[in-house]
């Protein structure tokens, strides 16, 4: 026995009144549907008939109802739906469509939910629009299908099909649904494609969306007719273009969800190249507003939802946005506001894969571009920085931990010349040229290759310090103090992805170093500077001092040298760990004794600081915001994940695993805002008050002292980065 198929229905919603001889008639649209069997309607279905794929022409009515079959796919769902079209009128007696549609899940149920249609008139009970037929939620139709050995066209059928379609069935010619659907099934068969068929319509919006159509009356065929040899011929006709075109239109005014996912969707569909989104984009002015160096809201928004479904329109997009003069932050703020609108929403959608594989696309294709345009560093920097928006956000979600395991191999690679490695960045060719021009450097002691240094700034100014320190050993050969002293200060060398890069030494540091030199004494770079301040204020006391340390070391300085190894074999990273996690000096004592930053202490600062901020911001926000929603905008901000982060338990010890992502985090945050980096927030100094500005700032919360709390916030256009460098706000972490 053959399984009950469930057929779901839903009608137009309308306001309906009922008349004297028993009809009805609309008084208005509801905007919604009605007379729905579920809970909610499939987004695939919803978007084909926002798209007009069900819709026949307002006006063009015949006798009969109009009946249209069509497969629908999307969102990870495949749904088979018949629509009846019925004309209806309003309470003025203008004619309009009504609409009720059957739908079964899965392709290929539109023959069995005709011939339950079927069924129904031949037992009395209509298949028309009726309002007054209601239905109720979870209860859908059922149909037990009776097995078939296959549907026989008629010949005179059969030669319709031969040429391209959409096939055309001469209205007096005899043909029923069923027919129709086969014709349109072995054309779909045979052209690729779903089912798509309409029966007895007068005129349709899109009839080349369809493989067979019969139309209702002599008229309507010679309209049909007529239409067909106007329009340009689509080999492959794009389901869903209208609602491409109006989410696309909507977000350029406002981010709403559904608008996102119907992005998402048309990113997972196979028949939509880069031509066709190519065309949605200029057909909005896209091209136009490059060109002219149009840069109204709607533009910038426009080009920036270009840049993230067209990864590779994302450079030239860049360079645009740094090219204006004048109004310079006007365009930035917009570009940034509206990325945080998106990331906001998308952070709520679990199922857009496909729009954060392209935005990943495009923050791995924005990195190696700066090696032969530098002037575009620090705008790339920008669009990279964390706080701005989506291709910041997933760069260091995950494109940053990607390069950092390509980095990591290369040692392995190149010396074991091991090629079984699984590289994530190489796929993009423009990293896998990248890779394979620095390959030499884990070979020996090559020349440096000024050429790289655009990548050792990219690196500087989006807080990313190995990798910057790594470029900068490629291109000059040393690494500049104070990106070393952050990663490493206590010594002069120091092992990066398996190379052992120095230190750069300023005269003064060298006069230190050879004087130390002289004594022979292994001296950590730390008591350098101290000692030569000394030197240059005492003369002769300098050999003294260093006589005393080496005859009568502290305590303290005997305690951290002891099984300390010496600068010069530092030892490089092994092939399973991580540099920036097995050299980063916070996960060991500090030179000066001082707890890290990961320790049960520090952290329970860091944890204190947090909770404050979020009681401060829930009472500012008068109700608004709860303790638990500020925390979770933390977590956004800081790049972390979940709320247990916050709501740890016990802090004497911290899970160590926790404490590091959070010290990582909260380094990589104060990085960018120039301030200390020391991975620990406390209570109301800078780190804490710029972390209050930017949560509040986030939300639209109102700080009672907000000028005075947030003056020294850090702008966020690229044209202030180096005064924000020279200028550090905040001061302490």
């Amino acid at each position: 026995m053959r399984a009950m198929l469930q057929i779901h229905e839903f009608s137009t919603g309308i306001q309906v009144e009922g008349t004297p001889d028993g009809g009805w008639v609309s008084k208005g649209f509801t905007g919604d549907y009605m007379n729905r069997t579920l809970p909610t309607i499939p987004s695939g279905v919803r978007d084909a008939i926002t798209n007009r794929e069900f819709a026949v022409a307002e006006g063009a009515y015949g006798s009969d109802p109009a009946i249209i079959g069509r497969e629908v796919s999307g969102y990870g769902e495949e749904w088979s739906v018949v629509a009846v079209v019925t004309k209806g009128k309003d309470d003025r007696g203008r004619s309009a469509s009504m609409y009720r549609y059957f739908l079964s899940q899965g392709r290929g149920k539109l023959e069995i939910i005709l011939a339950w249609m079927n069924g129904e008139k031949q037992q009395g009970r209509g298949i028309v629009f009726d309002p007054f037929n209601s239905k109720r939620e979870g209860q859908p139709n059922l149909y037990q299908a009776k097995s078939r050995t296959g549907f026989q066209l008629r010949e005179d059928l059969r030669g319709l099909m031969s040429g391209s379609a959409p096939a055309i069935v001469p209205c007096q010619q005899p043909c029923a649904p069923l027919s129709l659907n086969e014709m349109a099934k072995q054309m779909a068969h045979r052209n690729g494609g779903a089912i798509a068929w309409a029966f007895k319509v007068e005129a349709l919006e899109q009839p080349r969306m369809f493989q067979a159509i019969q139309p209702g009356s002599d008229r309507a065929e010679e309209l049909l007719r007529r239409t067909l040899a106007s329009q340009p011929r689509l080999t492959t006709p794009i389901a869903g273009e209208q609602a491409i075109k109006n989410a696309v239109k909507g977000l350029m005014r406002k981010v709403k969800p559904e608008s996102l996912l119907a992005l998402d969707n048309a990113l997972s569909n196979p028949a939509i190249d880069e031509g066709f989104w190519r065309e949605i984009f200029d057909g909005q002015g896209a091209s136009k507003a490059i060109s002219q160096g149009l840069y109204s809201d709607q533009m910038v928004r426009l080009l920036t939802l270009r840049g993230a479904i067209l990864p590779q329109t994302l450079p030239e997009f860049v360079g645009w946005m740094g090219s204006r003069s004048g109004k310079q932050d006007e365009h930035w703020t917009i570009c940034a506001e509206f990325q945080s609108e998106i990331l906001r929403e998308s952070n709520q959608l679990l199922q857009l894969n496909s729009f954060r594989e392209q935005v990943l696309a495009g923050a791995r294709s924005l990195i190696p571009r700066v090696i032969n345009k530098p002037e575009l560093v620090s705008y790339v920097a920008w669009f990279l920085h964390p706080n701005h928006g989506i291709w910041g956000y997933w760069y260091r979600q995950q494109v940053r931990e990607e390069i950092n395991n390509d980095l990591s191999l290369m040692n392995r690679f190149v010396r074991q010349r091991n090629t079984n490695l699984d590289f994530q960045t190489t796929e993009n060719l423009n990293w896998k040229k990248l890779l394979e021009d620095i390959a030499i450097f884990w070979q020996g002691h090559p020349r440096p290759r000024k050429q790289f240094e655009s990548l050792a700034d990219l690196f500087s100014q989006i807080g990313t310090l190995e990798m910057s320190a790594l470029f900068h050993h490629i291109s000059f050969g040393e690494v500049p103090g104070n990106i070393f002293d952050q990663l490493c200060p206590t010594h002069w060398d120091y092992a990066i992805y398996g190379i052992k890069v120095k230190r750069q030494v300023t005269p003064i540091e060298s006069l230190a170093y050879f004087l130390l030199d002289i004594g022979a004494i292994d001296m950590k770079m730390m008591f350098v500077l101290p000692l030569l301040a000394i030197s240059l204020t005492g003369g002769v006391l300098l050999g003294n001092t260093v006589l005393d340390l080496e005859e009568k070391p502290d305590s303290t300085q005997s305690s951290q040298n002891s099984g300390t190894e010496d600068s010069s074999s530092t030892p490089s990273p092994t092939p399973h760990e991580s540099p920036s996690v097995s050299t980063d000096p916070a996960s060991t004592p500090t030179p000066n004794g001082k707890d890290s930053a990961d320790s049960p202490t520090q952290f329970k600062k860091t944890h204190e600081a947090i909770q404050k901020i979020a009681k401060e911001l829930a009472s500012a926000s008068n109700g608004t915001h709860s303790v638990e929603n500020i925390q979770q905008e933390i977590i956004k901000i800081f790049g972390l994940v979940s709320l247990e982060h916050l709501s740890l338990k016990s802090l004497d010890p911290p899970d160590p695993h926790v404490a590091k992502q959070w010290v990582n985090a909260i380094k990589d945050y104060q990085q960018i805002k120039t301030l200390k980096v020391d991975g620990v927030i406390n209570v109301d100094k800078g780190t804490s008050n710029m972390l209050k500005c930017d949560v509040a700032k986030s939300l639209g919360i109102q700080l009672p002292d907000e000028t005075k709390t947030c003056s020294q916030q850090v702008q966020t256009t690229p044209n202030n980065q180096n005064n924000n460098s020279q200028n550090p706000p905040g001061g302490e972490g």
